[in-house]
Order: structure tokens, then C-alpha cells, then sequence
């Protein structure tokens, strides 16, 4: 039978003069081959350095010396208002710029990453402008376009994720090939898992629906119906927001978790080991 080749197109910023590049995981996940098309419209092949599922960043090498790498600025210190450029190729349609401003600062909710701590802008961002640059008036990277929000006709809401962020997880990724993240073997229920048991989602916290074998959950007396409530002193909001704790640790790092079993108050320490790619 023929095959049948896929062409996917998405933005990249050049993070250093001898071919570092970021963009999205989504952009270049289950890619075979990767084409990078230069300002000047030089063609590169370009290898995966590694990436990180959780944030949706991944980094690129392209064999080149003496490019001009992007500038990127202290995202902690924008502001909603903040006028702002997406750059990037809709559609295909290269080195293009949209206008807007910063909509808002530390979204999430939005369900396209395990943690999420977006910056909301109302420049437009669309198919092909993933992995581009989210600049200011100087021209300094104060975002990574990721995602865009359309449901219901819904305009002007995009997604970008925070330079600072972009850049720490760039450094561990360039380091590692991958981002070290912490596991303790929790799995939860979740709303259909709630509606098929009939079982009553509790008013705070998470309820645990099962323990992996051999995990520092399961050595430390963690069992289905207990209810976690904080991961050092942090509130649980959700399951979303208990994934993200627990992914923000490292291997080797000693949480503590607070909660309930069988109405009873306990406070465990639990040290992580390292997760497992295949586990979200």
C-alpha cells in the first residue's frame, strides 16, 4: 500500500547564535523529520534536543553558527495593558506580526498542558503560529504562542507561556535532554470515573482512585478512598492543580501530604522518584 506523508507547520524562536531553537512539543511530536526554514529562507534539518509533555516545550538544534538569537525579556514584570506582537507563520505565511495587548496574567484551566500558567493576550494566534514569539514594543520575548481559545466563536483569546518559565525549562532540557519530574503513584478519580461509581466528589481535595505497585504512595499507606487535601501546605483545588504539584517536584524530593482516610486526619512524608515518560 502507498503511504502517506503529513506536513505540519509550526513557529520556533532561536534561543542562541549557534542553533538552539524553542517551540511547542505539539508542534514537533511524532515528527520524522524536521525542516527548519530560516528569516532568509535557508533550509536546515533540524534534530529534537528533547522536550516536556507537561509545559508543551520542546528544543531543536540546527547545525548553524553566527545567528541572531532573540532577546528575551523578565516576564514577571509585564503587566495586564502591556502592548504585545505575536510573531510567527499562519497558515504559512511567514514573519508574520499580529497587535494586540496582555489580556491577563496566570491563566489556566484552559486543559491543553499539565501545568499551565499562561499569559492571555488578544493577539491573534493562529494554526502556525505555535511556538512563536510573544514580543514586546522592544523586542524582547515575553512569551511562547502556544493555544488558542475557540470554542463558541470565542475571538481574541490566545495563549502564551511565560518567557521566565520557557526559559528554566530550555535550561533543563538542554542539560538533561528531558525535565525531571517527581512521582509518588497516585491515580484519581475523575469526573466520568465519578459518574460511572456514583461516588460523591468530595468538597475539598482530590479522592484517590488506586496506588501503583511498588510507588512511594503505596509504601507510605496511601489507598483508594483516601481524600488528599495539600501538598506542602498547598491547598489541592482540583485533580488538574494536584498533577501540577506533584509535577513541579523533583526526583529524590520529600513532600508532604495532608488529607483524610476513612474520616481520619493524617500528615505523610512521601519522597518522590522520577516519572515515568509514558505517565501523565
Amino acid at each position: 500500500p502507498q503511504s502517506i506523508t503529513q506536513q505540519y507547520l509550526g513557529s520556533g524562536v532561536i534561543m542562541t547564535a549557534d542553533g538552539y531553537i524553542v517551540t511547542n512539543y505539539h508542534v514537533i511530536n511524532n515528527a520524522t523529520k524536521i525542516i527548519v526554514s530560516l528569516w532568509d529562507d535557508t533550509l536546515l534539518e533540524g534534530s529534537v534536543i528533547g522536550s516536556d509533555i507537561d509545559t508543551d516545550i520542546a528544543v531543536l538544534k540546527i547545525e548553524a553558527l553566527n545567528l541572531s538569537p532573540a532577546r528575551f525579556a523578565d516576564s514577571d514584570q509585564t503587566q495586564t495593558g502591556d502592548i504585545v506582537m505575536a510573531v510567527g507563520s499562519p497558515y504559512g505565511l511567514s514573519q508574520s506580526v499580529s497587535l494586540g495587548i496582555i489580556s491577563a496574567k496566570g491563566r489556566s484551566g484552559i486543559d491543553v498542558s499539565t501545568i499551565e500558567n499562561f499569559i492571555q493576550t488578544d493577539a491573534a494566534i493562529n494554526e502556525g503560529n505555535s511556538g512563536g514569539a510573544l514580543i514586546n514594543t522592544n523586542g524582547e520575548v515575553v512569551g511562547i504562542s502556544t493555544a488558542t481559545f475557540n470554542q463558541n466563536g470565542a475571538q481574541g483569546i490566545n495563549f502564551a507561556i511565560p518567557s521566565n518559565a520557557t526559559r528554566l525549562i530550555i535550561k533543563e532540557i538542554v542539560k538533561n535532554g528531558k525535565v525531571l519530574r517527581g512521582w509518588i503513584g497516585v491515580a484519581l478519580y475523575n469526573p466520568q470515573r465519578y459518574y460511572r461509581s456514583r461516588i460523591i466528589k468530595p468538597e475539598k481535595g482530590v479522592l484517590v482512585y488506586g496506588v501503583y505497585r511498588d510507588s512511594p504512595a503505596l509504601e507510605v499507606g496511601l489507598k483508594q478512598g483516601d481524600i488528599l487535601t495539600h501538598v506542602n501546605e498547598e491547598e489541592i483545588k482540583n485533580e488538574k492543580h494536584y498533577k501540577e504539584l506533584i509535577a513541579q517536584s523533583k526526583p529524590g524530593q520529600i513532600l508532604t501530604i495532608k488529607g483524610y482516610s476513612q474520616g481520619q486526619p493524617f500528615e505523610k512524608q512521601i519522597q518522590t522518584v522520577e516519572r515515568l515518560p509514558e505517565i501523565r
